[in-house]
């Protein structure tokens, strides 16, 4: 996890979602709102903290594959937390 246990939501989600939405070769501003609104709207992240997320998650993107991503989900799917 990239911001670690406190925020596995954003955590899981974020950084998959930029993906899928840079597979077009760049990721819109209209994308990136989208994003930015589902976390800030429906989990309550403070607006700042979603920005600094989302920018740290853009300037890694591309050292992580789908395929890293999305087992990162299948194991917390997997896990008691679930």
């Amino acid at each position: 996890m990239w911001l670690g246990n406190l925020t596995p939501q954003l955590d899981l989600i974020a950084p998959l979602s930029l993906k899928v939405a840079a597979a077009d070769g760049e990721v819109s501003e209209e994308e990136l709102d989208v994003i930015r609104g589902y976390f800030i709207e429906n989990w309550g992240y403070d607006p700042v903290f979603v920005d600094a997320a989302l920018t740290l998650f853009l300037d890694r993107l591309d050292q992580l594959t789908l395929q890293e991503l999305t087992e990162g989900l299948r194991r917390f799917r997997q896990s008691k937390d679930c």
